[in-house]
């Protein structure tokens, strides 16, 4: 047995005080020692000899234990822990304020804001604190979990209150599916085809319970979802089929599969409807009703908009004696924001998640972790697609009903709060060194 090899790695890794990175550098040094061990057994020196002589070339392991240990510890996310929570707290704030005189005529709205702050920040802390890589080693057991609870979404269709177990599977799916699937992809690495066409097929399964639901938000998540993180897998030839042809065939199955939006529903239609209400004030049966009926409203409530201070009355819509944006208190709440404090308090929230987005953006680009990297994208795209599609809604081009991440909506604000936990236990964990896919042995060659 590679005594020598064995007891050089334990005292190097008595030096490094972060216990989650041993494994991986332990891996990582005894497999160069063992490849300098079979350069010498190959120049006709004898076992042991060897081994000194890698062990003699690696350097004092001490010294090299406190380098390490320098390199990799964890490095603590507080700057966008708390970054996080404030944007949440503007949303509860805005939801709170803004819509005063319609939901709140007791304490029950203000509430259910307020717990929804608090179940997120419960959520973000237990997203931080999760392994991410032990994620990845157990994606099986997380896709079957998924699985588990988006599937009773697309079931139960008919009645209203399994519409309350539709919206959380839809916002499961568009909030935390790429998660299933980078964590899929990573596992899956190194299979081939059978790895490859999985992946994709578990794409597709999603894609399929999505329109179950007509959830057609969810259902552009999935397949921008499958687009990035395919070809980032596929850019790596990560499943050994080529880079050139699994990005072709990744590119070609985001493809197809997007063709299913329009020819597989009626959203070419509705479109139509929501864009230009006023061409087709019959025709409200599509996947967004609410929208054709209040577009017209919205738009011209915009159009009088002022940089700070409320818009007339007059453009508003009234109800019960009050002045009101239509859906003023969910998807419509920025739009409600503008009409109530002007354009320069909007510019300013958005703004804000601008600067979240593009700091978590460049912390992506710089991890060395490719699960964590993968991990990352995912998040950004499940954000990035919610705030695009729901500032097109709120300034008057509804292309599907949207909430703005973590400023609006409760249910999403959580799920969103928990994906971004885990994007932040990424970064923290980003000095670790990459997981191979197999580790190689330490045998005495015969």
């Amino acid at each position: 047995m590679p005594d020598q090899i064995e007891t050089y790695v334990e005292t190097v890794m008595d030096q490094v005080r972060w216990k989650k990175a041993r494994p991986g550098l332990a891996a990582e040094i005894r497999t160069h020692l063992l490849d300098q061990r079979d350069a010498c057994l190959a120049q006709g020196m004898d076992e042991g000899a060897a081994q000194g002589e890698a062990v003699r070339q690696m350097g004092d392991p001490v010294a090299l234990g406190t380098d390490l240990d320098r390199v990799h510890r964890p490095r603590p996310q507080w700057g966008l822990l708390v970054f996080a929570l404030a944007l949440a707290a503007l949303g509860a704030f805005l939801r709170i304020v803004l819509t005063a005189d319609m939901r709140y005529a007791s304490a029950q709205g203000p509430m259910r804001d307020l717990a929804s702050v608090l179940l997120g920040t419960a959520c973000l802390a237990t997203g931080y604190l999760m392994d991410v890589s032990a994620l990845g080693r157990r994606a099986g057991c997380v896709c079957l979990g998924f699985l588990a609870a988006t599937i009773p979404s697309a079931v139960f269709l008919l009645n209203s209150v399994n519409l309350l177990v539709r919206t959380i599977g839809s916002f499961l799916i568009q909030t935390l599916f790429s998660l299933t699937l980078a964590l899929l992809l990573w596992r899956l690495r190194g299979r081939g085809w059978p790895g490859l066409l999985g992946a994709l097929a578990w794409a597709l399964l999603c894609g399929i319970l999505c329109l179950l639901m007509a959830r057609l938000l969810a259902f552009s998540q999935v397949i921008l979802s499958t687009l990035v993180l395919g070809l980032f897998f596929a850019r790596r030839d990560w499943f050994g089929v080529g880079k050139r042809l699994g990005t072709v065939l990744v590119a070609v199955f985001a493809l197809a599969f997007a063709v299913l939006l329009p020819v597989g529903t009626n959203y070419l239609g509705s479109l139509r409807n929501n864009v230009f209400p006023m061409l087709y004030p019959s025709d409200i049966d599509n996947y967004i009703p609410y929208i054709s009926a209040n577009i017209s409203t919205i738009r011209a409530a915009l159009s009088g908009a002022k940089w700070l201070g409320p818009v007339d009355p007059s453009l508003l819509v009234t109800e019960d004696g009050f002045p009101r944006v239509p859906n003023m208190d969910s998807d419509h709440l920025l739009t409600n924001l503008i009409c109530s404090w002007g354009w320069l308090p909007f510019l300013a929230v958005v703004g804000a998640f601008a600067a979240f987005f593009l700091w978590m953006l460049w912390k992506t680009i710089r991890l060395r972790q490719t699960l964590g990297r993968a991990v990352c994208l995912g998040g950004l795209t499940a954000l990035g697609v919610q705030a695009v599609f729901s500032l097109l809604l709120n300034l008057g081009v509804p292309l599907f009903a949207a909430s703005f991440p973590l400023v609006v909506g409760n249910t999403g604000t959580v799920l969103n709060m928990f994906f971004i936990g885990l994007m932040l236990s990424a970064f923290r964990d980003g000095a670790m060194p990459e997981e191979r896919p197999a580790e190689r042995l330490l045998t005495v060659p015969a």
